[in-house]
């Protein structure tokens, strides 16, 4: 009788690796960070000042290393630090890349 752990589905990974090719959304996403619409607060994405309607796109996307921060733009006592998004290097390669 084969252990549990043998039988187990394998774990995926919730972020895709550098070097993988992004989705279109990702992509859509990178352009807007491209086109200098979107910031991060706290853990949030936000697209033209309002949440990233995929929740989990900022973290996949800075996981990933498509996109980083790098500007404070402010930071106020009880509220979430905003800070300029900008496109890597290889983020800039996921949106020419098709």
């Amino acid at each position: 009788m084969p252990s549990p752990s043998s039988t187990a589905a394998p774990a995926t990974a919730a972020a895709e690796p550098a070097g993988s090719s992004a989705s279109r959304r990702d992509r859509a996403i990178l352009a807007a960070v491209d086109a200098g619409r979107c910031v991060v607060a706290g853990t949030a994405l936000l697209v033209d000042g309002r949440c990233c309607a995929d929740q989990f796109a900022g973290a996949r996307l800075r996981t990933a290393g498509w996109i980083e921060v790098v500007a404070r733009l402010s930071s106020e006592p009880g509220v979430a630090d905003v800070a300029l998004a900008e496109l890597t290097t290889e983020g800039r390669a996921q949106i020419t890349a098709r």
